[in-house]
């Protein structure tokens, strides 16, 4: 099935007609028709735009793989008795890519608030602004990543890492048993894995979830 095709199984899905799909996303009833023509390229900023304003997992729309949407973030939920409003900061960008130096990593940007599980409440959460494209499909440049220093991290997890350069990176986390040597891979295959002995590591947290297009909205409630 190709992308084109997965796109009009979306819009079934949806029970949406075409032209309500090409309002949805803007864009005149012929350019979408476009879209939905087997062979049609896709713009990448078209499609960005499909996966957010739907919440559409990227590896489902553009390779097949997994489910069709993504977890629903913390953006778009409202504040329930199973949730509570925190502020979280915004410490960073990190490098989705070869990696970025960071020179200061203790002064927050900004700081938002934001909805969190009760069960996050007393964790040290930060966001993360990610760069660099060396995670799609999963994660895009401009993504937000919510991280989480007080969680395990497992083999194949999404990590932020902050490597003993001052360096911070967004890959995901493969641990080698024989050399105890850390490898922190990317899903984009154009970009090579980095590979650290664990004193080079200075610190890693999990990325619990990711915010598309960095579209964060700030509950400050005061």
């Amino acid at each position: 099935m190709s992308v084109n095709e997965r796109l009009r199984k979306l819009r079934e899905h949806l029970g949406l007609s075409q032209s309500k799909m090409a309002k949805e996303l803007g864009v005149s009833l012929k350019t979408y028709q476009r879209y939905e023509q087997v062979g049609y390229d896709i713009p990448e900023r078209a499609l960005r735009q499909i996966e957010a304003t739907f919440n559409v997992n990227p590896e489902w729309l553009r390779q097949g793989k997994g489910e069709m949407f993504r977890p629903k973030t913390e953006a778009q939920i409202i504040a329930t008795p199973e949730f509570v409003v925190k502020p979280i900061p915004l410490i960073a960008e990190g490098e989705a890519g070869f990696g970025q130096f960071i020179p200061n990593l203790v002064e927050p940007d900004k700081v938002v608030w934001f909805p969190v599980p009760t069960s996050l409440a007393n964790h040290r959460l930060f966001f993360i602004k990610v760069v660099g494209n060396s995670m799609e499909p999963r994660i895009f440049e401009g993504d937000i990543v919510l991280v989480d220093k007080d969680a395990t991290v497992g083999k194949g997890d999404l990590v932020a890492a902050l490597l003993k350069d001052g360096t911070l990176v967004v890959k995901r986390y493969w641990k080698n048993n024989g050399d105890g040597t850390v490898v922190l891979e990317s899903i984009n295959p154009s970009y090579p894995p980095i590979v650290v002995r664990p004193k080079e590591l200075r610190d890693i947290a999990l990325v619990r979830f990711i915010v598309p297009n960095g579209d964060l909205i700030d509950y400050n409630h005061k």
